[in-house]
């Protein structure tokens, strides 16, 4: 079912959720709704869903108007961030629970529902669990549980709000994981929400930026990340450093060095600040060319499989640069030391003009 937002609004009083959002989600994709706190993507997830009504604008769900359909007739499944299990019921009756609450001329027959739900539970992998109780299971198995119980009643439709947000960041990354395997098998429009970028760029087919209500950008996840179309999602997807400085001539002045601002012209002179991610910065003890900034190291952090190096250059501004184990080894920095940066993928903003 393809899913198609044109023009919506919705107001909570004096502040607007959402500000004339638009936006399309082909039949059988996957699309993540990421954004910070407050940027209007669960009010536009529970507006698909038919659990809040729209200011203005229109929902079409496989070009039909959505509000012609009472919300328990849109074939939407939702899944919740708390998994909102019945704490009464075991796995299997949770599971069963919507097809067993059905109208008695739609509901299927005891046996139906009972191959069903197993067939559902041998989906996420928990038939050999099917007769414990919510409180016997992991925060993952829940959600999986909460999932199953979607997916029971066959929706065309499933929206996830923050799926794994309670859960612990192992447990988050090995779902992540399954639910995209699962998505590949079954093929079903689904839209989630999600702070967590990491996520979004590793499950999503497409990712939909929001900010105070509005779509920054949408795009695969290579397109987002690789050429943001904005400070903001360029700064929200992964780590920045921001180098202040001017452009003059095609030439940006940044952190005491000089690059090319390839785009640039003299109608976008000016002011400009310079956006690298801290993976596109060389560290070494020697400088030569315009485009190696010299910095004092201020701290080596090792982070996993990274080592974060926080410098500080002439002009004062600090930054920092993620260095794999094998390259900081080699280096062997030492706090206080002097070294050498050249920023690598430099993206150049003037006035909010991209470059």
């Amino acid at each position: 079912m393809s899913i198609e937002i044109e023009n919506v609004s919705k107001r909570f009083g004096a502040f607007a959720a959402l500000d004339d959002v638009s936006l399309s989600v082909p039949s059988g994709e996957l699309v993540a709704l990421l954004g910070p706190s407050g940027s209007g993507k669960t009010t536009l997830l529970r507006i698909i869903a038919g659990l809040e009504s729209v200011d203005e604008g229109k929902v079409l769900l496989n070009g039909e108007d959505a509000s012609l359909h009472d919300p328990r007739h849109r074939k939407v499944g939702f899944v919740f961030q708390h998994y909102a299990l019945f704490r009464h019921m075991n796995v299997f009756d949770n599971v069963a629970f919507g097809l067993s609450v059905k109208p008695k001329r739609t509901r299927p027959g005891k046996e139906v529902i009972r191959s069903k739900v197993f067939e559902l539970l041998k989906l996420i992998q928990m038939e050999h669990l099917w007769d414990r109780y919510p409180s016997q299971l992991s925060g993952g198995q829940r959600q999986r549980v909460a999932l199953a119980r979607a997916l029971a009643v066959e929706p065309q439709v499933l929206l996830l709000d923050e799926p794994f947000g309670a859960l612990d960041a192992k447990v988050r990354q090995e779902l992540r994981r399954w639910l995209r395997q699962l998505h590949d098998e079954i093929h079903v429009t689904s839209v989630f929400v999600t702070h967590d970028q990491e996520e979004a760029l590793e499950v999503a087919d497409r990712i939909v930026v929001m900010n105070r209500g509005k779509v920054e950008q949408e795009g695969t996840p290579s397109e987002v990340y690789d050429h943001p179309a904005n400070p903001f999602v360029f700064d929200f997807l992964g780590k920045v450093n921001l180098f202040h400085g001017r452009i003059d001539n095609g030439v940006a002045q940044l952190g005491g060095v000089r690059l090319p601002a390839s785009g640039s012209s003299s109608g976008t002179d000016g002011p400009a600040v310079g956006y690298v991610r801290s993976h596109d910065i060389d560290i070494s003890r020697h400088g030569s060319g315009s485009d190696a900034i010299a910095a004092q190291v201020r701290g080596v952090l090792r982070v996993g499989p990274l080592v974060r190096v926080d410098l500080l250059h002439a002009g004062g501004e600090q930054f920092e640069v993620d260095l794999s184990r094998d390259a900081a080894d080699r280096l062997a920095l030492q706090v206080g030391e002097q070294v050498f940066a050249r920023p690598r993928n430099v993206r150049f903003f003037v006035n909010d003009y991209q470059i």
